[in-house]
């Protein structure tokens, strides 16, 4: 039987060593600790590990610098973060300890500036994530949802139209839930500036909003859904002479009205329409920078 009493475990304090410690865990040996954490942590707890970075002044400052150029995207991109947020406390000459604005009058121009007015680097072969509001057209009968950038590009525009920018991700999971989130509120008719989205103050935006109960949008008007809202217990019953297009009409009325966005973003997809919003992947094919922005 194998003896693991020398493993950590969460919540145990760690002064580094062979295994990765906790999460949860306190670093003990100063700045000696926090680097071993940085060196052999898994990618959270690295990303801790430069969170409590500035804790440790200028070699903590020597670590963010580091870090800005590891091999992991998530890695840089928090490093850059950490080091342009402090940048802006120290412009604004508040929230800092005197011990850090110290540090700063002597370390901030000669190894931060130039790091921070670059932008994010960008490796060749890291993948981003960015989130779009979708693009649409009419074609003086509908509007069709074009949510993706391989929809777009084999679509024949009746207008000029493209999909509008929003923010980028670095982790693909972040970026969906961020765009689900952006649909949802659309599609559910919510005004998007209660999310202080600034981004969001276009008048793509304020049409969709307008439209979001989805009767302008082209959809597969001839298929049947009664046996769709069997299974989900709507019960309603199609009218003599009542053809499926009236029929998917009065059954997205009636999730819109009910409040049953979940069910209707269900419909949504059964019926063709294309999301409010979507992710494009792209691999950086050469080395470069990304600049940060209110919207990263």
């Amino acid at each position: 039987m194998n003896d693991n009493s020398q493993k950590p475990r969460e919540y145990d304090v760690v002064l580094g060593g062979q295994s990765p410690p906790a999460i949860d865990a306190a670093v003990l040996g100063g700045i000696q600790g926090l680097r071993q954490q940085y060196i052999s942590g898994n990618d959270k707890q690295i990303i801790q590990a430069l969170s409590n970075a500035l804790k440790y002044g200028e070699a903590g400052i020597d670590l963010l610098i580091e870090a800005s150029d590891n091999s992991k995207l998530n890695v840089r991109a928090t490093a850059y973060q950490i080091l342009s947020q402090v940048n802006l406390q120290e412009g604004n000459n508040k929230g800092m300890p005197q011990w850090l604005k110290q540090a700063f009058s002597k370390l901030l121009q000669n190894k931060t500036q130039r790091i921070i007015n670059k932008g994010i680097p960008l490796k060749a072969g890291d993948i981003i994530y960015t989130v779009y509001i979708s693009a649409i057209d009419f074609d003086d009968d509908y509007y069709t949802i074009l949510d993706s950038m391989q929809a777009i590009q084999e679509h024949h525009f009746a207008y000029d139209e493209s999909p509008s920018f929003i923010k980028t991700f670095f982790l693909k999971e972040d970026a969906e839930s961020f765009a689900n989130e952006i649909h949802m509120r659309i599609l559910e008719g919510k005004n998007l500036t209660d999310a202080n989205w600034k981004n969001f103050l276009k008048s793509k935006a304020a049409f969709l909003l307008s439209h979001s109960d989805l009767s302008g949008f082209y959809r597969n008007f001839e298929l049947q859904i009664t046996d769709w809202c069997k299974m989900h217990t709507i019960n309603f019953f199609s009218k003599i002479n009542e053809d499926e297009f009236e029929f998917q009409e009065k059954i997205i009325q009636y999730l819109r009205e009910s409040g049953q966005y979940q069910l209707l973003d269900e419909l949504r997809e059964l019926l063709g329409i294309g999301k409010f919003a979507f992710v494009h992947e792209e691999t950086i094919l050469e080395d470069s920078y990304l600049k940060i922005t209110d919207n990263i």
